[in-house]
């Protein structure tokens, strides 16, 4: 059962002293969700991928309602996330839809603002980012999926993130299992992608209505987080991503300024323009 209050926590209804309460913030309204004593705490999610990927219709499947705008076209729907909540298998799920990578109708700053936005909707923090691929579809841009996670998110991000391959009833009509896919039908990069998560996959399908996908995809989730220490991707580790992209700004600003100052130098040694190149170079 769901409790919203816009005036703050005393105006909450009161609980038992067996009922565990589950905040969730959204925007300047609390939620506060009653759990009985027989359920886990609230799992959240982000919702990451492509447009075209299946990504809102993944959330809605996994919400087991049409809460996320979906579009089969190949321009996003979606342009801020979107948070929902829902009951599955008697305990709270958090979904937050995001806007497709690399989507040419939004600007990477856009995007970008976008996807670190999710991290203060879901707090204290997303359990996991779920990547959200196509089977079939693995395109170019897909292919550097990761590295923009890592950009926004950081390094430790990829410790959150699994692979949810939708089209999975392609793959039945086949006679195709998601191992043999994975091992037989598709390319190095493909399976780079999926060893770079972890091995941590599933298969899901958007077009047939089978609970029993949602629980087996939760249960995995439920292993990854165990496997983190039962803890999130939190606030603190997107801070320490911004703190490390200012400290790159500011060295490759200094860069710059001395290379500048360097050719505007007509005394300084040929030598030591030839040592700094190398340097900056790498070489």
């Amino acid at each position: 059962m769901l409790y919203w209050d816009q005036e703050g926590l005393d105006q909450l209804p009161t609980q038992s002293v067996s009922e565990s309460r589950e905040r969730c913030v959204d925007g300047g309204s609390l939620w506060w969700s009653s759990v009985s004593p027989s359920n886990t705490d609230c799992l959240r999610i982000v919702v990451l991928g492509k447009t075209g990927s299946g990504k809102s219709s993944s959330g809605n499947t996994i919400l087991g309602r049409k809460e996320f705008k979906a579009s089969p076209g190949t321009r996003s729907v979606t342009k801020h996330c979107k948070k929902a909540v829902a009951e599955v298998n008697d305990r709270d799920i958090v979904v937050v839809d995001t806007p497709g990578l690399f989507d040419d109708s939004l600007s990477n700053e856009e995007i970008n603002r976008e996807l670190v936005k999710c991290v203060s909707l879901l707090a204290p923090g997303p359990h996991v980012f779920l990547l959200v691929v196509r089977i079939g579809r693995f395109t170019p841009e897909e292919k550097r999926t990761l590295t923009l996670i890592r950009d926004v998110f950081g390094k430790n991000s990829l410790h959150f993130t699994f692979i949810l391959l939708t089209g999975g009833d392609e793959l039945d009509h086949d006679g195709l299992s998601a191992e043999e896919y994975i091992n037989d039908n598709s390319d190095d990069s493909f399976k780079s992608l999926i060893a770079d998560c972890g091995g941590r996959y599933h298969v899901f399908s958007n077009r047939i209505e089978n609970p029993n996908q949602v629980s087996e995809l939760i249960a995995k989730i439920d292993s990854m987080v165990k496997e983190n220490g039962g803890g999130c991707f939190t606030n603190d580790m997107l801070q320490e991503k911004e703190k490390e992209t200012k400290r790159e700004r500011d060295i490759s600003s200094k860069i710059v300024s001395i290379w500048n100052h360097m050719n505007t130098t007509t005394e300084f040694p040929l030598q030591a323009h030839v040592f700094f190149f190398k340097r900056k170079s790498g070489m």
